[in-house]
Formats: C-alpha cells, structure tokens, sequence
C-alpha cells in the first residue's frame, strides 16, 4: 500500500508551510470557536469566513478540491444529526406533506439551523485539514505538546497516527487471502468478517508489546522528538495575530447587526 499518496501536499515549500506549527494550531483553534460564536443564520458571516479559509489554501498552494475530498469523510456524521431539524422546529412553513397519520412539514427556523450547523461543521472541517495537510505530524505532536496539551493525549495520537498504516496493511492482507478462499453465503461472509477483526486486534496487541519493549531497548523517554527546531517568528505572530483581529471582528459585527 503506497501511503505517500495520502499526503500528497505535506512536503510543499507554501508560506504556511514554513509557519510554526504552534501558531498553526493558534488560527485553527481562534477560527473554529469564532465560527461556533457565529449567530444561526449568520450566512454573511459564513462567507467571510469561506473567503478566509480560500485564501489561506490558495497561499499554502494547496488543491481546494482535494481538501473538500478529505472533508467528505465529516458527511456521514454531520447529516444524520441535521437530518430532521428542519421537521422538528416551527417558523413559517416551506413545504408540507400528509402521509395518512402523519404531517411532515419543513419549518424556515429548522432549515436554516440545519443549514448554519452543516456549514460550521464543513469550515471547521476544512480548516483543520489545511492544518494536517500543511503540517508533519511530528511536529504537529511537538507543538501540542508545546501548547500545554496532556502528554498523554499527544502519545496516543501519536501511536495511532504512525500504526495506523501497518493495521491497514494487515486488514488488507487478511481480506487478500479471505477473498481467495471464500466461497460462503451472507451469513458467512459476516462470521468471515469477525474472525478477521479478532484476528487484527490480536496481532495489534502482540505487535504493540514487541514495539513497546524495542522502544524501551533504544532509549524511547516518552517524548516528542520532531526534525524542524520550532521558532515563532515575526511572520508566525503577525498571522496569529491578522486572524484573531479578523474573527473578532467578524464576531462584533454579527453580534451588532
């Protein structure tokens, strides 16, 4: 499995690229509690901030379409939580329908809840994954850690992050050699699939001792160890800065109007 192709980006020489991670994090966390600040319905507010997260991708030279693709994955969870606002709250009806017992109308005030609650989640979504995309993971870890995140919780990260790729490697040579012997039904086909995830976690948990005690061999101290000596420069600040100046601003205006 070619897992370069995953991160096609992360070696890109764009401005943000060269940012600290640290001030990195800095704008993530700053735009994505302005966007949870933003009043429902606040769609001009939505736009300014749409143009912030264009403008920051097209200065890390990074593809728009290929993030919008690694943000398709938030689809999934987000919809099924708005999936029936719009039936469940008042305001002027849009449309309706009866179905013998039942009358399901769309109501304005739950559209546009639904409506700035999947808008919220997909910018945020895309801000941290300009963030990952722009950012090695090293560093990433070094600059959590930096910022005063638990420790623990940067390891964790960490671990699953790196091991992630031998797991899938693993599944996928389970499913190689399941495929060139099975020949069941529906029913086995589902056994076929527990026995293969009990048999990951297994070897997960065998493979993790092993990696565990050769860490503990080479001098592993639990500590973050990335390439790049982080340094906040003038640049770092001033774009810290340039975003926080805009998010309040935005947030002032959408609490004023």
């Amino acid at each position: 499995m070619k897992h370069s192709s995953i991160d096609p980006y992360l070696e890109g020489d764009g401005l943000l690229h060269r940012r600290d991670p640290r001030a990195k994090l800095l704008v993530v966390l700053v735009l994505v509690v302005a966007l949870a600040l933003v009043p429902v319905g606040g769609w001009v507010m939505y736009g300014l901030f749409s143009l912030v997260v264009i403008i920051m991708t097209a200065v890390a030279r990074v593809s728009l379409i290929h993030l919008l693709r690694r943000v398709l994955v938030v689809v999934p969870f987000v919809l099924p939580a708005v999936l029936f606002l719009p039936f469940l709250h008042g305001g002027e009806v849009l449309w309706q329908i009866k179905i013998g017992y039942w009358h399901l109308a769309i109501g304005h005030t739950g559209l546009v809840l639904a409506g700035s609650i999947v808008l919220k989640a997909m910018l945020s979504a895309l801000t941290l994954g300009l963030l990952v995309t722009t950012t090695r993971i090293t560093d990433l870890l070094v600059g959590l850690d930096k910022l005063g995140v638990p420790h623990l919780l940067t390891t964790l990260f960490g671990f699953m992050y790196r091991y992630l790729f031998v797991l899938s490697d693993e599944a996928l040579r389970l499913k190689s050699g399941r495929d060139a012997r099975y020949c069941g039904g529906f029913v086995t086909g589902i056994r076929s699939v527990g026995h293969m995830t009990g048999s990951i976690f297994l070897r997960s948990y065998d493979r993790a001792e092993r990696v565990y005690g050769a860490m503990l061999l080479r001098g592993y101290d639990g500590n973050h160890c990335g390439l790049n000596q982080l340094r906040m420069g003038r640049a770092d600040i001033l774009m810290v800065a340039t975003v926080v100046v805009i998010a309040a601003s935005t947030i002032l205006a959408a609490r004023l109007l």
